[in-house]
């Protein structure tokens, strides 16, 4: 029993690994000024069935095309998710289930929150 809990844990954290270093990597190519590296491997997320929620632009953060096939591995077939990809970005990911309803709406690729500013306290 311990063992099926340690390699469940140890192939849990080496998928966040995994995801955390393509974000990393994707982030790192775009901001070294290489071209966009699409990964062979996988589907890509199509447009509209994904959303970047911004609360603070940042010119220093870019995401390359890579990070549309962790959206699409990410993908659940019954539940939307949340994910953030940095302090100022997350990404909303509707589920196979939602995609494939009559009267789904696209997405618009990006939308930007505004975040409350903290009240001025100095008097």
């Amino acid at each position: 029993m311990k063992k099926t809990i340690l390699c469940a844990l140890a192939g849990i954290a080496f998928q966040a690994s995994i995801i955390s270093d393509s974000f990393a990597q994707s982030n790192a190519t775009n901001k070294a000024g290489k071209t966009d590296f699409v990964k062979s491997a996988g589907k890509q997320a199509e447009p509209g069935t994904y959303q970047f929620i911004v609360s603070q632009p940042d010119p220093e953060e870019a995401f390359t095309n890579d990070i549309l096939v962790i959206i699409e591995n990410m993908r659940d077939e019954k539940h939307d998710k949340i994910i953030a990809l940095s302090n100022h970005t997350k990404v909303k990911i509707p589920s196979r289930a939602e995609i494939s309803r009559a009267d789904f709406k696209p997405l618009k690729e990006t939308v930007y929150v505004s975040v409350p500013q903290k009240p001025n306290q100095s008097k």
